[in-house]
């Protein structure tokens, strides 16, 4: 039995936590699960026990092991190759937790190539004039995307690396 303070763990008053909501199903990107043992008292166990805790999953994923810190915390890591939605509980010496955490498996959505800047409807065919600036933005990749590796550095017109870092979040700015 887990004693903080000399209390035993609460199975209801311990937190399930994920640290996000989703992930690409390309079995390389993770999620990582975390059980906080709380006592009685709901604080934190911050030791290591005899209790047996059991993370519940549909089993659409692939979950590791999952590892006891020794200080009232238990991570395990999710991945998965398959499109959909996931839940996961835990059990604490045979009760069920009643909270759960949901993670979604989504597509990764690739581009082939990055949109072409429009051109000038009153340049055809020419080479911008002088005094026109192309505005260019070179990012540094987070992760796979396309052709594109983890650390893969690229330059495309402002409006696309800004999307690329701003709204999809899967390329930095990149600094020399």
């Amino acid at each position: 039995m887990s004693k903080a303070n000399n209390l035993p763990a609460d199975v209801q008053l311990s937190v399930l936590s994920i640290d996000k909501n989703q992930i690409i199903a390309d079995g390389k990107d993770q999620a990582i699960i975390t059980i906080q043992l709380k006592n009685t008292d709901g604080k934190d166990v911050t030791t290591s026990s005899d209790d047996v805790i059991l993370l519940v999953s549909e089993q659409k994923g692939v979950v590791s092991e999952l590892t006891d810190n020794k200080n009232g915390t238990y991570v395990c890591t999710v991945t998965s190759t398959t499109v959909g939605t996931e839940k996961f509980n835990f059990t604490l010496n045979g009760v069920v937790n009643q909270s759960q955490v949901e993670l979604k498996y989504i597509e990764e959505k690739l581009n082939s190539l990055p949109p072409k800047t429009p051109e000038n409807s009153h340049q055809k065919n020419s080479a911008p004039a002088l005094s026109q600036k192309v505005d260019k933005r070179i990012v540094e990749f987070l992760g796979p995307h396309g052709r594109y590796c983890n650390g893969d550095i690229a330059g495309f017109d402002a409006n696309y690396a800004d999307e690329l870092v701003n709204k999809r979040k899967i390329a930095i700015f990149y600094k020399k």
